[in-house]
């Protein structure tokens, strides 16, 4: 079965996209009241992807987070992500924005080799850009 992501845009108060990964499927944009839009994309089991979760109210921004993640086989426990369903398995997760900004740098640099790194590789990553101010 691997994992379905929920895409979805809402201006000025939500953004969850894929950043990195290769969907199997990727469905058609649906425009909801006020322009917001939402699609599905599904991912193979062992398929990796990275997760931007953005969110913002009157004030600004209320929540930024990324999350790298391996979709599972079923039957297999994993990790709860908003958007994500069945669970996955969580590689990297990196929050606050100054974190996020440099992840989603690095990420566009990197793209094709997430598929290729092993865990403690990516545990080493994300250790670096949590030690981040």
């Amino acid at each position: 079965m691997g994992a379905q992501v929920v895409e979805a845009f809402a201006k000025g108060r939500t953004n969850r996209r894929i950043l990195a990964g290769k969907p199997r499927q990727v469905g058609r944009w649906v425009i909801g009241d006020e322009g917001t839009r939402r699609r599905l994309l599904s991912f193979a089991p062992g398929d990796r992807f990275a997760l931007d979760l953005w969110e913002q109210n009157d004030y600004g921004t209320t929540r930024w987070r990324v999350v790298l993640c391996e979709a599972l086989q079923p039957g297999e426990t994993g990790d709860s992500v908003p958007s994500v369903r069945p669970d996955v398995a969580i590689l990297a997760d990196i929050t606050g924005a100054t974190r996020v900004r440099a992840y989603v740098a690095w990420l566009a640099l990197n793209r094709a080799k997430i598929e290729t790194l092993n865990r403690l590789e990516l545990a080493r990553i994300e250790q670096f850009f949590q030690r981040m101010p």
